[in-house]
């Protein structure tokens, strides 16, 4: 399987905790990678719907086109187009939103 590519196969990292208005609260603390959910590793399914979602976002950012702006234009809120360019969406997310795009 492959090494997941947002933490580098190390299962998450750390990460800066807000925990409220005092400053004294806050911390960095070790998190679990959202993509991989801390396995270090993707499926091979799962790879290549990060790779297309990297090149809708390297495409989108050539157009200079903003997360909203294209998220608008394709009918979704800019959370979800987010989830889809960084390849954490269900598989069925991608096939809606290539019918979406033309593809």
């Amino acid at each position: 399987m492959p090494t997941c590519p947002h933490c580098n196969g190390e299962g998450g990292g750390e990460a800066f905790i807000n925990r409220g208005l005092d400053i004294g609260t806050h911390t960095f603390e070790w998190v679990r990678c959202l993509t991989c959910q801390g396995d270090g590793v993707v499926s091979d399914e799962r790879a290549k719907l990060i790779a297309e979602g990297k090149a809708w976002r390297d495409a989108r950012v050539a157009r200079m086109e903003s997360l909203l702006e294209a998220s608008r234009r394709l009918g979704m809120g800019p959370a979800e187009l987010s989830t889809l360019e960084l390849g954490r969406a269900p598989p069925l997310a991608y096939e809606d939103i290539r019918k979406r795009m033309g593809r």
